[in-house]
């Protein structure tokens, strides 16, 4: 063989090398269709002035009763309850001075979600009501100095008795990194 049919080889090898390496992962996409043929209700499907605010078991059961799916923040307290809530601090949702994390599970089922009778839910009795009737998008929130392992084990203990169709999605890098590597 000459130098311009060995390059020829090589180059071409090195175009069918890249076009495999650029394919689309169907098995993902196929797993994720689920997610793709309904509404998904951002935080549940809630108004922040009525009895179903965001984050709420009202709110979650409003779309579910509709046949949304359910977008719904995990957070984790400092005694390692996983509870559903969005905001970095308690303020704004609940007129409390603090954050989920700096808080037990007793203290944050006292408050109220935005003056109305609806307080932050536990995950595993939000995945309990649920029970799978429609697919749910969980999103891990983990601020700066989380224990990633321990919010990311606590999470999975949860889902691995549920039985419904799960997503889970981060901000954070590292949550994601464990989820690949261990789950």
């Amino acid at each position: 063989m000459n130098i311009p049919t060995i390059l020829a080889i090589v180059i071409l090898v090195l175009i069918a090398l890249f076009v495999f390496a650029i394919r689309p992962n169907n098995a993902r996409k196929d797993r994720m269709a689920v997610f793709s043929r309904q509404y998904i209700a951002h935080r549940g499907l809630h108004d922040n002035k009525s009895d179903a605010p965001e984050n709420s078991m009202a709110a979650y059961e409003k779309a579910a009763e509709k046949g949304y799916g359910i977008e719904l923040d995990v957070r984790m307290t400092n005694d390692c309850q996983i509870v559903c809530f969005h905001d970095p601090n308690l303020m704004r949702a609940t007129h409390t001075i603090g954050s989920v994390e700096e808080k037990n599970l007793g203290e944050l089922l006292k408050l109220k979600l935005f003056n109305s009778e609806e307080r932050i839910p536990i995950f595993w009795e939000v995945l309990q009501n649920i029970d799978g009737r429609v697919p749910l998008i969980v999103e891990i929130k983990a601020e700066r100095g989380a224990d990633i392992d321990q919010l990311c084990k606590e999470v999975v203990f949860c889902l691995d008795s549920y039985e419904g169709t799960t997503c889970i999605e981060s901000f954070h890098p590292m949550v994601l990194r464990w989820f690949r590597k261990n789950h």
